[in-house]
Formats: C-alpha cells, sequence, structure tokens
C-alpha cells in the first residue's frame, strides 16, 4: 500500500512537471535591464534557503541521533561532525536552488 501511495505520488509529479515544461510555464523572462537585478536577487535567495536548510538539518539530525540513542540531545547539538555535515548540506541545498532558479530565468 505504502509502495504504490509513493507510486502514484511520484507519478504525479512527473505529469506536473512535463506539462509544466512543455507549455513553458516554468520559464521566466526578462528584459535585459532587470537580468542582474533578478540574478542578485536569486542569489540572495539561495543563500537564504543554503542557511534555512542548513540550519533545518542540523537540529532535525541531533533529534534523529537523541531518538535513536546516540547520545543525548545537547551532546548531538553540540557535536562537531554534526555541525560539518550540515554546513555542506545547506551548501549543496542552495547552490543546486540558485543553479535551478538560473537555469528558468531567461533574457529576452
Amino acid at each position: 500500500m505504502i509502495i504504490g501511495n509513493l507510486i502514484v505520488v511520484l507519478l504525479s509529479i512527473i505529469i506536473v512537471t512535463v506539462f509544466l515544461r512543455r507549455k513553458k510555464l516554468d520559464l521566466v523572462e526578462v528584459e535585459k535591464k532587470d537580468y542582474l537585478k533578478l540574478k542578485r536577487k536569486y542569489l540572495v535567495k539561495g543563500i537564504f534557503l543554503a542557511g534555512y536548510f542548513g540550519v533545518s538539518m542540523y537540529i532535525l539530525n541531533a533529534l534523529d541521533g537523541a531518538f535513536e540513542g546516540e547520545g543525548d540531545f545537547w551532546s548531538e547539538i553540540t557535536s562537531f561532525n554534526n555541525l560539518q555535515i550540515s554546513l555542506v548540506e545547506g551548501f549543496l541545498f542552495g547552490m543546486l536552488m540558485y543553479l535551478y532558479f538560473m537555469f528558468k530565468l531567461r533574457k529576452r
């Protein structure tokens, strides 16, 4: 039952993505004069998303470690390994989101 639901959800996401791509509803067209301003806006948005995702993963990893019995919450939250992993995850997520935003951006 769970696998069937997962397949239905994934297929619906793929169908919607293909439909949006074919109709070009996911593209953002801007004038050349506004391109740099929007590019800077997307950079700030990517940095914000990197920080948000990194902090969220830092807290969730600490909670997961505490619930799994690896240690208590405070020892997990002060773990240097947890901090390193969260920084890398946040950086990669922010970079990928910035690239995704730039992929959708088109000059007129």
